[in-house]
């Protein structure tokens, strides 16, 4: 077995007797490692029984996971050792063995213990919203209080951070104080510990103030960059064809900075900061000067003036020193209120959570600590059931040990056995500190730093093993990692030094491709790491905007990229990954092989995700959030907020307008126009209308449940009884939404069981999970194995690895809105905010505050460096980086200015990693070093943004291949959509009839009525039909007057006439494809034809089963296809036209169009007096895909399959009525881009086995 591990994994697996930090890199299987570890100490003869053992995990998931591994090996060797009782008693304790999270860890012990805090044993834990509740309330009841009590530094408080018609910002000032303070072991001592820094604010102890220290630390880290960039730039301008006339104002600039950098004490060096000033730069009609050298001066010191005048002089030191620190004693009693008032909502939340008997999962770690640690004077004392475990736990590990925080270390701490003497230390740490990426967790990468350095590779009590190879990449994928970090990871920053011992290095070996197919290759034949730049051109467009133009086209640039990834090339080469599990060890490229990782899903996933489907490539997003903004759970929470209070017009008007009131936007106006003065609700009670009485009688009938039944019960009726969660089963994506509907039910049912009851109470619970941004993802519906593109986070992704990612945002900003608040926390410096003057209504940041905000800075930067880590070692094969930059050009100047400093070798400076903005700052740097300092090799390719147009052609240049690209993006509609769904098309139709026609104006006159709108009797369409809609419409038996809006319109304009479906699950039908998927399976088979196979039904059978083998179709794809329908259109004429087209090289499938229809249009022009058409109030862009078409004899021959079941008598007819009008498009579009005339136009349908020519 030893044989398995490399050296230093055989070392992690048998060091005992000490502390143990593995520092285990990106795939250096630390997971089994730790399990084997494990397994030999469980399984040796004189070994611990692995319930003595405590594992802790990040993740359930993870100890889930460590479990079953543990599990399979004690089987594997139970099979060949059956009678070993050693082996079969680990079987029995490792169900109960605490491998667990530090949550689940720290309830055992509370369950085991409650009695030495004096906890009711009957207690229960509270969710997150129940939470939510319990602090709003709570929070009101103590701000009444304060407010009663005429404490006139609490109302100087409130004038000072309380702007605004409410309190928000005092609350969210206070709820972020206590939940800070919760991540230590004791909050209590926290608040106090804040105070700190705040009584050392005068000339006397101001060096002793860490906070004023590390600020002014940063400062003259700044001046000792730009002394070293001087001294560079004064050598330039003394060079031949340098910059001389810049000589002067550099040399003064130097001297300035040589004066900060000598200076004694903070005081001189804010004044000396404040004297700065700057000569103008010389000028010179030379032509000798070189104009780089010119820029590269100008540039440094335009960086340089801006830190000092725009950074310095006019944030920092406003003031002289001694004016300075005024301000943080004038502000040292606002703080102290900000105190007492976290201070005081912790104790009460602590008391109201005592009586209602409830905990939280914070509570749980320190009730934990409480039994295990008290507090003295003197320190910490153990306590003697800390004791008893420490005696009864044999070894401590800790997986992912970069991602604790100091709470959870004085517990692990407090039960091991070194807590007395280092002689007995028994914790193993697992983790890399580079992939400590959950600061918003309060995690703490101090604690694995601080014992990275302290701690020893010999041996001794305290030891350090580093596992660095990495047995999951390929070769360039980790070389080109290792180039970036070797410059982004500054020790003096980043406090992460990647030196040779952080390096990756490549453990695994990729098998040589044994070709089977000679158009087959792999990722070593193509293994360069690709960087796509989209110049965005310093498009002018409003932040929100640029954002969204930014994501559309790097979705567009994804697409592409994955098209040309699983799609075979023009020479007919395609890409293999590796598979163990594969013949040869490889097989083709799967859509499920691609991952794009972004920063954040929010808005980035769904435009993806929409750019990704619109071309035809099957993607999905697990977010997690987006689950309150669902149709169908927003629907049935309007519901209940009509059933709680009927007089809310806007979602009464949804409701209406829904499944469950089926009025039309008609109707509901009409209903709204009998009295606009009183609520819908008011007026319904007074029509005797037989629709209105019975949706009036249900809504009271719920009413009246609603006071007597749990909401479970009401939403449970509201959903089964109606008949909305089988209806909502046959709606687009109908198991999707029902899976939400059943997610709404376990929540309602949730709820039942908190401290909270009634409709009312749920209804705020809701809203407080939405308010405080507590959402949940939409249930997940998909398998493991679906074959998909998946975008997903980089935090997400974590942990796993796919053969090819996709980086996308690379040019995002960092957000760094945690620096910028009113408040900022750290965990160090504690409170940092402004002083606010209350006579002279002027506020400003105080020292303290601004040095917060900068190591919130460094600490985001820092952490962002190692998201970039993450992100970049999660694939296995292949890596590309995608990012928009507003001037390319530009950019990359400043990314060289920095490259060519790197050139003597060392890490980007402290001032460029201090000003870092992006994902590309941290790596083109690096990328544009020469080859011969890098060992990685990348690609960099450069689009303009017009060429990925978004729903245009897109077409690219990758390397040095030109490959054209063309498909449509699409274009997203939810704006409308969500209009619609949210019930605001029905308050646009109230707002119109309350205050349109016959509105009054102030005088009483009325209004001057409108012009008709001249397009008013035409048809309501998009300016532009996508390719997926083209699609929906061949299954769209009713799409004369409706295909054409978004489904959710559409399903609004129908669901009054809609006959319900009966789902598939209840009819009892056996689960295949149906649908859109069938009539896909057919088109896929009918795309790969063979037009040489025998019309049979075993070559038929034979050429779909080679489909599948060749990754061609799947396996359930195949099963759907009836092969009685595929002979039979191998025995049609038609299919012999076909055939001969082909061979003749004019047969064409799949084919792609776009036009503009302007023949309504241009008919109605005709009786214009001007006779001209106007193209921007007419036509329809129309896009497509067209299935089939071949010429003959100079015309050209329209075929398009169809899956429909249509009965036998009376189908031909209904097909030509479905589809006239969309193959006439088609027929339009082929002659407009052909210039050639369709002679037939022919529908060939599977059902009747036969082809239908239309007129």
């Amino acid at each position: 077995m030893a044989n398995r591990w490399t050296e230093k994994q055989f070392k992690a697996i048998r060091t005992n007797g000490c502390n143990i930090l593995v520092a285990a890199a990106a795939g250096s299987g630390k997971t089994a490692v730790l399990v084997e570890r494990i397994i030999r100490k469980i399984t040796a003869e004189d070994g611990t029984d692995v319930d003595r053992m405590v594992v802790v995990t990040f993740t359930k998931s993870a100890a889930a996971e460590m479990k079953q591994r543990i599990r399979e090996a004690l089987d594997a060797m139970l099979q060949e050792n059956p009678g070993n009782e050693r082996l079969i008693r680990q079987m029995t304790l490792i169900h109960n063995a605490p491998i667990t999270t530090i949550d689940s860890f720290c309830l055992n012990i509370v369950r085991n213990y409650f009695t030495d805090i004096e906890l009711d044993p009957g207690f229960r834990i509270a969710d997150e919203g129940e939470m939510k509740l319990l602090e709003n309330d709570i929070m009101e009841e103590m701000l009444e209080e304060y407010y009663a009590s005429e404490n006139q530094v609490f109302f100087d408080f409130v004038d000072a951070y309380g702007t605004g018609r409410d309190d928000t910002k005092i609350v969210d000032i206070i709820l972020k104080l206590y939940r800070f303070a919760r991540s230590y072991p004791w909050p209590e001592e926290w608040f106090k510990d804040c105070l700190c820094i705040y009584r050392q604010a005068d000339i006397d102890t101001a060096e002793q103030n860490a906070a004023i220290s590390y600020l002014f630390d940063t400062v003259r880290r700044r001046f000792k960059d730009y002394d070293r960039q001087y001294e560079k730039l004064e050598s330039i301008c003394n060079e031949p064809d340098g910059p001389l006339m810049y000589a002067a104002a550099v040399q003064s600039d130097h001297a300035g900075i040589r004066q900060i950098l000598d200076t004694q004490s903070y005081e001189e060096l804010v004044r000396k900061v404040r004297l700065l000033s700057f000569e103008t730069l010389g000028r010179s009609r030379s032509k000798d000067i070189s104009e780089v050298k010119k820029a590269a001066v100008k540039q440094i010191r335009d960086e340089y003036k801006a830190y000092v005048t725009k950074t310095l002089q006019a944030k920092l030191f406003t003031k002289e020193f001694a004016n300075l620190l005024e301000d943080i004693r004038e502000n040292k009693p606002a703080v102290e209120m900000m105190m007492t008032l976290a201070q005081d909502f912790y104790r009460r939340m602590d008391t109201e959570k005592r009586e209602r008997n409830v905990i939280d999962f914070n509570d749980m770690e320190h009730m934990a600590l409480n039994i295990l640690v008290k507090k003295t004077e003197n320190g910490m004392e153990y306590t003697k059931a800390a004791d008893d475990l420490s005696a009864y736990y044999e070894e401590i590990l800790i997986d992912e040990y970069q991602d604790s925080n100091m709470l959870q270390e004085v517990i692990l701490t407090a039960v091991s056995k070194g807590k007395y003497n280092e002689a007995d230390n028994n914790i193993y740490m697992v983790g890399d500190v580079k992939q400590s990426i959950y600061k918003f967790r309060l995690a703490c990468p101090k604690l694995f730093m601080d014992k990275y350095s302290t701690y020893t590779d010999t041996d001794s009590p305290n030891v350090r093993i580093e596992l660095q190879t990495n047995f999951r990449s390929r070769e360039n994928v980790l070389e080109c990692t290792n180039d970036v970090f070797y410059r982004a990871m500054n020790p003096y920053f980043a406090e992460i030094e990647y030196d040779d011992r952080a390096r990756l290095n490549a453990g695994f070996e990729y098998p040589k491709y044994q070709a089977q197919n000679e158009n087959a290759m792999t990722f070593a034949d193509d293994p360069d790491t690709m960087i796509y730049m989209i110049d965005m051109n310093q498009e002018k467009l409003s932040p929100e905007d640029e954002d969204r133009s930014a994501r559309e086209r790097e979705g567009a640039a994804a697409a592409a990229l994955i098209q040309r990834l699983t799609q075979p090339k023009e020479d007919g080469s395609f890409y293999m990954v590796y598979d163990k599990n594969a013949e040869n060890g490889y097989r083709r490229i799967r859509y499920s092989d691609i991952v794009i990782l972004t920063r954040t899903v929010s808005g980035w996933a769904d435009t993806f995700v929409n750019v990704l489907m619109n071309e035809d490539i099957p993607a999905y997003c697990d977010a997690s959030e987006g689950y309150f903004d669902v149709r169908e759970v927003k629907l049935l929470l309007s519901y209940l907020a009509v059933i709680d209070n009927p007089l809310q017009d806007i979602p009464m008007a949804a409701v209406m307008l829904s499944f469950f009131g089926r009025f039309t936007t008609e109707e509901l106006t009409q209903i709204r126009m009998k009295d606009n003065t009183k609520h819908l609700y008011d007026v319904m009670q007074e029509s005797d209308d037989e629709k209105v009485v019975q949706f009036l009688k249900q809504l009271d009938s719920f009413r009246e449940k609603a006071e007597r039944y749990p909401v479970s019960d009401v939403l449970w009726e509201l959903m089964y009884d109606t008949g909305y969660y089988h209806y909502a089963g046959t709606m687009p994506a109908g198991t999707q939404r029902q899976a939400n509907l059943d997610m709404l039910y376990t929540k309602a049912a949730a709820f039942e069981k908190t401290s909270y009851s009634g409709l009312f109470q749920f209804l705020r619970y809701i809203e407080r999970l939405k308010k405080y941004e507590v959402d949940f993802a939409e249930a997940s519906v998909l398998g493991e194995n679906e074959n998909l593109v998946r975008v997903m986070s980089i935090h997400k992704s974590k942990g796993l690895e796919f053969p090819v990612v996709i980086l996308a945002g690379m040019g995002k900003s960092i957000n760094q809105m945690d620096s910028r608040g009113e408040v900022v926390l750290d965990t160090d410096f504690g409170v940092g905010t402004n002083v606010v003057h209350l006579d002279k209504r002027i506020k400003n940041p105080t020292l303290l505050k601004s040095a917060v905000s900068q190591k919130l800075i460094q600490e985001t930067i820092s952490e962002e460096l190692r998201v970039l880590y993450v992100a970049m070692t999660r694939a296995r094969e292949k890596l590309y980086m995608i990012g928009t930059v507003k001037d390319a050009q530009k950019a990359v100047e400043g990314w060289q200015a920095v490259s060519d400093e790197l050139l003597a070798g060392g890490w980007y400076s402290y001032s460029y990693e201090a000003g870092l903005k992006n994902y590309f700052d941290m790596v083109m740097p690096a990328v544009l070093l020469p080859q011969n300092l890098r060992k990685g090799t990348f690609q960099i390719v450069e689009f303009k943004k017009e060429e990925l147009q978004v729903s245009d052609d897109i077409s690219m240049e990758v390397s040095q291949a030109e490959t054209d690209i063309s498909k449509e993006a699409g274009q997203a509609e939810s704006d409308m959509r969500q209009a619609a769904e949210a019930g605001e098309v029905a308050k646009a139709e109230m707002n119109d009839a309350g205050n349109g026609t016959g509105q009054q104006n102030p005088a009483g006159q009325e209004l001057e009525k409108l012009p008709d709108y001249p397009y008013a009797d035409e048809p309501v369409m998009k300016p532009k039909v996508t390719v997926s809609e083209l699609k929906k419409m061949q299954q769209d038996s009713d799409f004369a007057e409706t295909a054409y809006m978004p489904e959710s319109l559409k399903q609004a304009v129908d669901e009054q006439n809609e006959d319900e479906l009966l789902p598939e699950f209840i009819a009892g039908r056996k689960k295949t494809l149906q649908g859109s998927r069938r009539g896909t399976a057919y088109h896929r088979v009918m795309e790969c034809m063979d037009y040489d196979t025998e019309p049979e039904n075993t070559a038929v059978k034979a050429f779909l089963k080679r489909l599948v083998e060749e990754e061609k179709l799947t396996k359930q794809q195949a099963d759907s296809i009836r092969v009685s329908d595929i002979v039979a259109f191998m025995k049609n004429p038609l299919f012999e036209r076909m055939k001969r087209a082909k061979q003749a090289g004019v047969f064409h499938t799949e084919q792609p169009f776009v036009f503009i229809d302007l023949s309504e249009q241009s008919d109605k022009s005709k009786q214009d007096d001007t006779n001209q058409p106007d193209k921007n109030n007419g036509g329809q862009l129309i896009q497509g895909v067209i299935d089939v078409y071949f010429e003959e004899d100079g015309s050209l021959i329209l075929v398009d399959y169809k899956t429909d079941k249509v009965s036998k008598k009376g189908g031909e007819d209904e097909l030509r009525r479905r589809y006239a009008l969309q193959l006439e498009y088609y027929a339009k579009a082929l002659s407009q881009l052909l210039q050639k005339p369709v002679k037939e136009k022919i529908i060939y349908s599977f059902s009747l086995g036969k082809d239908i020519v239309l007129e």
